[in-house]
């Protein structure tokens, strides 16, 4: 599998939209920094697109969505979580899409998901993507199955 971009919306510490472009011609992309600015957020990010588990840990009380853009809204209004992740794997491009919308509370752990939007879409021969006709979450596991992304995720 080689990951061509990602795009990511309020999603933990990443405050807005970010967006990362790899290099498609075969390097390796190292992903570094000082602690606290976003590794574990970016891996758990995978997990999250991938397999719907972000694998935060027993002690983590953070929630899903960003806390500056949840500050942001009015009770009632509702902060979007996204991301996108296009993809080819054995020569067939693929687009990983998932949204979730949480209604604000008063405070962050009343939050309310209100709607999860999930799919996959293949590139067809007019460049255009469309979407997937069999289960995403088979296929998922049949490019990068879950147990064996512990080692790379």
């Amino acid at each position: 599998m080689l990951i061509s971009n990602i795009s990511i919306e309020n999603f933990r510490c990443y405050y807005g939209t970010s967006s990362i472009a790899f290099n498609s011609n075969g390097k390796i992309t190292l992903i570094y920094g000082d602690s606290g600015y976003g590794k574990s957020s970016f891996l758990q990010f995978f997990r999250w697109m991938f397999y719907n588990d972000p694998d935060f840990g027993k002690t983590d009380d953070k929630p899903l969505f960003n806390l500056m853009a949840y500050n942001e809204c009015k009770i009632g209004e509702i902060i979007k979580v996204s991301g996108q992740i296009d993809f080819t794997h054995l020569g067939i491009s693929y687009r990983l899409i998932k949204e979730q919308s949480w209604s604000v509370a008063l405070k962050a752990a009343n939050a309310v998901l209100k709607k999860t939007e999930y799919q996959l879409l293949t590139e067809g021969e007019d460049g255009g993507y469309h979407p997937f006709s069999g289960n995403v979450a088979d296929q998922i596991n049949t490019i990068l199955p879950k147990g064996l992304s512990k080692y790379f995720l």
